[in-house]
């Protein structure tokens, strides 16, 4: 039986029309379904197959196809579900130009202990054949009790 109370990310892909297609009629936007995937997704299901213990765990996923009435009719849609795991995020969505991320306001140990582990747990991920597209501190998460990337 699934937790309720678990903490959860969820994410959704969906074909969109054509740009300039988006007021088409649905027959006309139909034409444009197709299947596509999509790296984040052909990832998890990766992880997950490979039980990774480096990335947070796949809760569900589900593909399926938009309704009649969709964006675009018989168009791909995705559900994907990931447990937030616990933890502080090491960046803050902004450029480190703009602002400066959690990460660089650490004392400079406990920076070196992050770098460690990285250096240690990141060979494991790429072992796994998947290399991040958009790799940045917005993407790690810092579990200082754990000791936990």
């Amino acid at each position: 039986m699934p937790d309720v109370h678990q903490l959860a990310h969820m994410r959704v892909y969906m074909q969109i029309p054509v740009n300039g297609t988006e007021f088409s009629r649905p027959e006309t936007r139909a034409k444009q379904a197709s299947v596509r995937s999509h790296d984040e997704v052909d990832a998890f299901a990766a992880f997950y197959q490979h039980a990774s213990k480096n990335t947070p765990a796949l809760l569900a996923m589900k593909h399926g196809k938009q309704p009649e009435n969709g964006l675009v009719p018989d168009g791909y849609v995705v559900f994907l579900v990931w447990e937030q795991v616990p933890g502080s995020l090491l960046g803050n969505g902004l450029s480190p130009r703009y602002a400066n991320p959690p990460f660089w306001q650490l004392p400079l140990d406990q920076r070196n202990e992050i770098r460690d582990v990285f250096k240690q747990e990141y060979p494991k991920l790429l072992k796994l054949g998947f290399r991040p597209t958009f790799g940045s501190l917005d993407n790690l998460v810092w579990d200082s009790n754990l000791r936990k990337l």
